[in-house]
């Protein structure tokens, strides 16, 4: 590569960074959710629960093993930068928790974070979330140990933003897989946050997303069906390609990582 063409991408990334950058600060909140206050350290079942401006409606919940419960404490709050702290929802065994039909019509460059919490070491690992997009079929967004998270014992971690595809309406499901109920076990959930970009505010023609490309973690998914991604680190270095329909696992050093997919960009942090 000579050093024209070098400069020519150098500042190609720079300027889809900043986009990118603008992209996220100007995104406006679709939904949030963190637990609220619970009426007890450690016993109030999911059920009891008082939801404080979320719809119960959009809520569901399954055990989908003999033994497991959904509870929300307030026990080990998250304390994470920006933490609500207090309520949390405590996944015991294998169950799942449900928000169903998220209004995101007019809004694009959805993004998803929420804090994580193992009460045993590796625990945490064992979870995903999935989605599913104007009533279609669900499909893994997911797997928490693409996030890259600290699985000490009893240590909370916010999760970096994940790429969630565009539609009118999303319905987002976690689910634990914690298979042993002999071992005291457990997972913890908190401070739920979608957001996106209002359509038509002027920063989605810049962009910073390509709703065919979903990010998590050091996994990079390509959705489309013809055209290719490829992974650039900011001295403009192409350091990895994902074909169109492929998933790739970046291995990679850690830092900040553009993915180009056609004339659209999206900033990836690698941990």
């Amino acid at each position: 590569m000579d050093r024209k063409t070098s400069t020519l991408i150098k500042s190609l990334l720079f300027m889809a960074l900043f986009s990118t950058a603008s992209a996220v600060a100007a995104q406006d909140k679709i939904f949030s959710e963190d637990f609220g206050t619970p009426s007890s350290e450690k016993d109030e079942l999911i059920e009891d629960h008082v939801w404080n401006g979320t719809n119960k409606s959009l809520l569901s919940w399954n055990l989908l093993l003999d033994g497991s419960s959904l509870n929300v404490r307030s026990n080990n709050p998250s304390d994470y930068d920006g933490a609500s702290g207090d309520g949390n929802l405590y996944f015991k065994g294998c169950a799942s928790f449900t928000i169903a039909g998220i209004a995101t019509d007019g809004y694009d460059n959805l993004t998803l974070s929420f804090g994580a919490f193992g009460k045993n070491k590796g625990d945490v690992v064992n979870m995903k979330v999935d989605y599913s997009l104007d009533g279609s079929e669900t499909e893994l967004l997911a797997d928490f140990s693409d996030f890259g998270l600290n699985t000490g014992k009893k240590k909370w971690t916010k999760v970096p933003s994940v790429s969630v595809m565009s539609g009118k309406s999303l319905t987002l499901t976690f689910t634990s897989n914690l298979t042993d109920l002999t071992a005291d076990g457990g997972i913890r959930l908190d401070d739920i946050l979608l957001s996106g970009t209002k359509t038509g505010s002027g920063i989605s023609d810049v962009l910073s997303g390509n709703s065919v490309i979903m990010i998590a973690g050091n996994t990079i998914v390509n959705k489309s069906n013809s055209q290719a991604a490829s992974v650039y680190s900011l001295d403009g270095c192409k350091v990895a390609e994902v074909a169109a329909g492929e998933t790739k696992v970046l291995t990679v050093s850690q830092g900040i990582y553009v993915v180009k997919s056609g004339n659209r960009s999206l900033k990836t942090v690698v941990r």
